[in-house]
């Protein structure tokens, strides 16, 4: 007797099955709020692996970032990768998370290395401590030494801000090029 084809009965989920569920729901709300920063830092990596950006910064998370066993996983938010690339990296010099304002302002010594260019753009990602929250902005040039973008949503005075920097050629420059993302966190202030 052949088996009918159609709908096939509801599936029972373990508890591991619903945490990864869950997890990855997360991870789809996260990148919707950083989509256009992290694209661009994924672009050239994910080219060379011919996957999607989405595809790796996805594995990145499961390789180091996610810790823990189901119900209790969280993020590494330190081991969190928004670029990867081959330009060389820009440490960060300072942070400051202002509350008051709603602002976190980034610097770096805008010196340039044999592979930077005075017109690099720089690239700022913010997460609140458990990564639920995020804030991004670009359009500074690596020649300013600073960028400037949101605090995510829910931030006060002491929580834990991350903060992950890097930088691509100008647009329309060829060949397009980025560098590995840097982190830092700080608390915020009131």
């Amino acid at each position: 007797m052949k088996a009918k084809m159609g709908k096939q009965p509801n599936r029972i989920f373990t508890p591991n099955q619903r945490q990864q569920q869950n997890f990855i729901r997360s991870l789809n709300l996260l990148w919707d709020q950083v989509y256009d920063v992290i694209k661009v830092g994924f672009k050239t990596r994910a080219a060379t692996l011919q996957i999607s950006e989405w595809n790796v910064f996805a594995s990145d998370l499961n390789s180091g970032v996610r810790t823990g066993v189901a119900p209790d996983v969280v993020l590494d938010m330190s081991q969190l990768v928004v670029a990867a690339g081959t330009m060389t990296d820009t440490p960060i010099a300072s942070i400051v998370a202002d509350v008051s304002d709603d602002t976190v302002v980034v610097t770096w010594v805008p010196d340039v290395l044999s592979d930077h260019l005075p017109e690099d753009d720089a690239y700022l990602v913010v997460f609140n401590e458990d990564g639920t929250t995020s804030g991004s902005a670009s359009g500074a040039n690596r020649s300013t030494g600073t960028i400037t973008a949101p605090l995510p949503d829910g931030i006060v005075a002491t929580d834990t801000v991350n903060v992950y920097l890097y930088f691509t050629r100008a647009s329309g420059v060829t060949p397009f090029i980025s560098s590995d993302s840097v982190f830092s966190s700080e608390q915020a202030q009131a």
